[in-house]
């Protein structure tokens, strides 16, 4: 057992818990070949209330305890700038919409139409439509994987810092099974994209790699990884919310036909991830 809080068994631990975890949710996410828009709705929900649970019930509180070690009522000043921060962070850099080029496309399709030329030179007009939704859901995949990379480095951290305290096994095992739903979330939509299989899969594992650094850094860094702990939580958090309540969930309420059963998707995910975050802190 004493391997285990080695930095050998800390870098093993990460790198399954991270890496494998997320890899886990990818191969979930792309088993459906052909996903209907009623089953992309549904799985985004099903994320988006499992990255919720994680922002809400594990990073926030997470920033505000390791904030007050620094001093009392630190915990809320780190939490708040962090969040801010965070939430910033992706709205300045996210891919944006072209609504003028959307708007001019659709206005020259509207006006060639009236003109009476022949219904053969409008056939290609269902492919745009299509080619624009899959950039969407593109963008949408990019922004979910930015948000799971910038989350799994402070829950490096935490495997790391376990280490000390002979924690770091709990750590990875309760953050492998969280990680898996947040590949599912990569998946899902990068997917829905058209992106070829394989890469969606290096992409989600990839999502998870940043688990091991942070856990050499927080092995490293001991009791030393307080400030930095709170401040990425926070930041983390930022991330995930902006990203969940801008883009995940309009869009699987965009997509899933009954949304009372979409409500469920995501409460079952909210749980399974609440659940999993108690454990954690127990």
């Amino acid at each position: 057992m004493e391997w285990l809080n080695s930095i050998w068994g800390v870098v093993t631990i990460a790198f399954i818990a991270g890496a494998v975890g997320t890899l886990i949710g990818g191969l979930l996410g792309v088993i459906v070949k052909k996903p209907t828009k009623n089953y992309i709705g549904y799985m985004l929900g099903f994320a988006a209330g499992a990255m919720l649970a994680v922002a809400l019930f594990e990073l926030l509180p997470e920033a505000v305890e390791h904030g007050d070690e620094l001093f009392r009522g630190g915990g809320i000043v780190v939490t708040i700038i962090g969040l801010a921060l965070g939430a910033l962070f992706v709205f300045l850099f996210e891919p944006k919409k072209s609504k003028k080029n959307d708007n001019s496309h659709n206005d020259k399709l509207t006006g060639e139409i009236n003109s009476g030329k022949p219904l053969e030179n409008f056939i290609d007009k269902k492919e745009q439509e299509v080619a624009k939704e899959q950039k969407k859901f593109k963008r949408l995949g990019i922004a979910v994987f930015v948000a799971i990379i910038l989350h799994d480095f402070p829950e490096g951290l935490a495997i790391g810092a376990g280490a000390h305290i002979g924690s770091a096994l709990i750590f990875g095992a309760v953050l492998l099974l969280h990680n898996i739903p947040e590949g599912l979330a990569i998946a899902v939509p990068l997917k829905a994209s058209g992106m070829n299989i394989k890469k969606i899969l290096v992409i989600c594992f990839a999502a998870g790699l940043p688990t091991l650094l942070g856990a050499i850094i927080g092995y490293y860094m001991g009791g030393a990884t307080d400030w930095l702990l709170a401040f990425t939580f926070a930041f983390a958090a930022g991330v995930m919310l902006y990203v969940v309540l801008s883009e995940m969930l309009p869009t699987a309420y965009e997509y899933a036909k009954n949304k009372k059963l979409l409500s469920v998707f995501i409460l079952t995910g909210a749980v399974i991830l609440i659940v999993f975050a108690t454990i954690l802190h127990h």
